[in-house]
């Protein structure tokens, strides 16, 4: 007994199958992800190892070399693109298409765990990443104000960064324009030779004695407390009044050797909007997340934000920059002004051809019926609306 047969003989039952199906297919409608192209996994993965103060050869050849000698042996491996720059290597391995990178990322750090004894001491230990090209910027926002970039830096990493990243399908914000603030001690060469003091001897004094470490345990009766030997800077202060030598009987110290200051990195990047330096805060969705409800759900930290007196300091100005959702939201909905265009000109059609209501009102009503039941395959397959699934 084909379907057809089924159909007419049991019409009701088949009837209650697709009103099923029908039902199932609209509960998924609004757990289905709105993108502009479908998720997609490129099988890359990407080595990033660190060597301060190396030359792009040393690098090549004590880094670089070793990690493609070491990769080269996996399965499925396709071409490995090396790129040595000074204080750092970035290897990309490029695997067939199928091929599961989660577990390749698992081989690959097995065998650079294997070669960790050959690196040289000062190489940081490699870090891997996968290549996802859904996880993409979806809004850009912009700090600016009266105050110095390291403050807007600072109050974007400590207290922007952490209120966006916190939202749900958000899965970082990346911050461009300045960078951390750390401590600089840039000596006085003159002051040195009066001295006749190096800067390695200025090293080691500041190690020796910057220092926090655990002296046991007291016990007094049934109670017992850890004693630690604590001898950190906690100001600048404390570090400008480090003793480094003695010159006649008079105490040299370290300020009288040297500028000590806090300020930020060096700047290998800058930010502006309307000529005025500021921080830009690029927020990135999850790979499966939502994105046009993402954007919604920033928009509306960011006005919770504007709104709560005292929340920004003063002088202080958060701008909204750009989004991708109105071009992806118009972008789907075109697409899907195409669908219900095709259906209309379907019904159209058949009309002029059949000269008959029925069977075209039969087809009209079958054909979006079929599309929502086409949504429960959509969900059940982790598939989003963009433009290929609405082609």
């Amino acid at each position: 007994m084909n379907l057809c047969a089924i159909s007419v003989r049991r019409s009701i039952a088949m009837c209650c199958f697709i009103l099923v199906l029908f039902l199932l297919g609209a509960a998924s409608y609004d757990k289905i992800g709105i993108d502009i192209l479908p998720k997609f996994d490129v099988p890359y993965v990407q080595i990033t190892a660190v060597y301060p103060g190396a030359s792009p050869e040393e690098v090549e050849v004590d880094v670089a070399r070793k990690i493609e000698d070491a990769t080269g042996s996996l399965d499925g491996l396709k071409h490995t693109t090396t790129i040595c720059m000074e204080n750092a290597a970035a290897i990309t391995l490029e695997f067939e298409l199928g091929t599961n990178v989660d577990l390749m990322l698992h081989d690959v750090r097995e065998k650079l765990n294997r070669i960790a004894a050959d690196f040289p001491s000062s190489v940081e230990t490699p870090q891997l990443s996968k290549l996802n090209v859904n996880t993409v910027p979806v809004a850009t926002l912009f700090l600016t104000g009266d105050c110095s970039v390291d403050d807007l830096y600072d109050y974007a990493d400590d207290v922007l960064s952490d209120r966006f990243s916190s939202i749900a399908g958000v899965g970082e914000v990346r911050l461009h324009g300045g960078n951390e603030v750390q401590l600089h001690i840039v000596p006085h060469r003159a002051k040195l030779a009066e001295c006749n003091i190096t800067v390695p001897e200025i090293i080691e004094k500041i190690r020796r004695n910057h220092l926090k470490l655990p002296m046991g345990r007291l016990q007094r009766g049934n109670s017992e407390t850890t004693l630690t030997y604590d001898a950190e800077f906690k100001n600048i202060e404390e570090l400008k009044n480090l003793e480094i030598t003695k010159i006649h009987g008079k105490r040299i110290y370290l300020g009288d050797l040297a500028d000590v200051q806090l300020r930020s990195k060096e700047l290998r990047q800058l930010a502006f909007i309307d000529g005025r330096a500021g921080i830009a805060l690029d927020v990135v969705k999850k790979a499966d997340a939502n994105t046009v409800k993402v954007i919604r759900k920033i928009r509306e930290r960011f006005e919770q934000i504007q709104s709560t007196p005292g929340l920004l300091p003063g002088g202080m100005r958060l701008e909204w920059f750009k989004d991708t959702g109105n071009f992806i939201q118009a972008s789907v909905s075109d697409a899907w002004g195409s669908v219900f265009m095709g259906l209309i000109l379907t019904a159209l059609v058949l009309y002029l051809f059949l000269h008959r209501w029925k069977p075209t009102l039969i087809i009209t009503v079958t054909l979006p019926v079929s599309f929502v039941i086409s949504f429960a395959v959509i969900k059940s397959c982790g598939y989003t609306f963009d433009m290929m699934t609405l082609v």
